[in-house]
């Protein structure tokens, strides 16, 4: 259907009179597109602000390095790449445990893969969010390109990135592009291969 919709998306960018971009990757698709230069406009998206409310501490983090991941479990995603990389890094350090939020269609399968520091949380309220981002180490975002679907931004980027954390994405993800500087407060990675996150 996405081949279908070609023309159609053609014709909409080239005749409009504004296209609205979320980031620097969403402006190159509408020049793609055949949009004009001078008409495209980039609104980023932003985070929400999230206040931390207390929750227990679970025990199984102490003296751990936390590494989060928060969003649908769907296949594009990538959290099964984020789970077999994490694997090969709890067999080179001890002190590492990864915290899943979300639920989605694709989670029976993730849950296949061998690992042992790792907590499904499932759906993470609004209400206990700022908390998850306060606890966290790193927070890491690994969507991929599978069945034409990818991550044209990804705000959970901004919204960890608004607690001060280093975020890990990929090159499937827009916000990447405009948000993370390599080395400095992240880094972007290519998306879908284990040895390079």
């Amino acid at each position: 259907s996405a081949l279908l919709m070609e023309p159609f998306v053609k014709l909409v960018c080239k005749y409009s009179d504004a296209c609205v971009a979320v980031g620097f990757k969403s402006r190159e698709y509408f020049l793609k597109k055949g949009a004009q230069e001078d008409k495209i406009f980039i609104a980023p998206d932003t985070a929400l602000h999230y206040e931390i409310k207390k929750k227990a501490i679970h025990p199984e983090l102490k003296n751990k390095k936390v590494i989060l991941y928060i969003g649908r479990i769907v296949p594009y995603k990538g959290l099964d790449i984020l789970v077999k990389a994490f694997s090969r890094l709890e067999k080179e350090r001890e002190d590492v445990f990864l915290l899943v939020g979300g639920k989605g269609s694709f989670e029976d399968e993730v849950k296949k893969i061998k690992t042992k520091n790792i907590k499904f949380l499932g759906p993470i309220d609004k209400e206990h969010i700022g908390f998850y981002y306060s606890l966290c180490d790193i927070f890491v975002l690994p969507s991929t390109f599978r069945d034409y679907d990818a991550d044209c931004w990804g705000l959970v980027l901004n919204e960890a990135m608004s607690f001060g954390k280093p975020v890990i994405s990929t090159d499937a993800v827009g916000a990447a592009y405009d948000l993370i500087k390599n080395g400095v407060n992240g880094f972007m990675v290519k998306h879908g291969d284990t040895d390079d996150l």
